[in-house]
């Protein structure tokens, strides 16, 4: 099994995630997604699928469904953009997407929450300080991913991990 994360599963990839998340760096929004799909590029070409070719099962932490609602709902870029981009970047879609929906608040609440606890407040925080509209504009692109696209299940993320990683089961299931 191979678990991995966008951005970040590559070398390259954990240079590019330094730069995407941290709030040092004020990008362009057409740049930064630019730069996730170079990251999802060179993830799938030299991590995800030689391990899928070997036969095992890959797990990541975000793929395509994020970069979706962050850069066109949240970001506010054309979809033709995000699909241009897409179609030089995506050499195969997962059998199986989960979104773990809940309210923005409790989102934002829950990562603020994880940054400070690993200390990466600074390092990975660039978009936990954005609005709470940008968190709901984004929730609503997943929800619309997961609309358009039948190999996404939406798993409903309120209750304690116990519970909620209980739904991810049955989802997989």
């Amino acid at each position: 099994m191979l678990l991995t994360r966008e951005p970040g599963g590559t070398e390259i990839g954990a240079e590019l995630r330094a730069r995407l998340l941290s709030s040092k760096y004020d990008l362009e929004p057409e740049s930064e997604m630019m730069l996730f799909f170079v990251d999802r590029l060179e993830h799938l070409t030299k991590k995800v699928i030689p391990a899928l070719e070997d036969g095992m099962v890959v797990i990541s932490d975000r793929f395509t469904a994020s970069t979706y609602a962050y850069q066109v709902f949240g970001r506010g870029i054309p979809e033709g953009v995000y699909s241009s981009l897409e179609h030089i970047a995506l050499k195969t879609v997962p059998d199986i997407a989960l979104i773990i929906d809940s309210e923005p608040i409790a989102c934002i609440t829950r990562a603020k929450a994880r940054l400070i606890e690993d200390g990466k407040e600074e390092s990975e925080g660039k978009f936990e300080q954005l609005s709470y509209e940008f968190f709901r504009n984004v929730r609503n692109g997943f929800l619309t991913f997961a609309e358009r696209n039948g190999y996404v299940r939406i798993v409903d993320g309120l209750g304690t991990v116990d519970e909620v990683f209980a739904r991810v089961l049955k989802n997989i299931r």
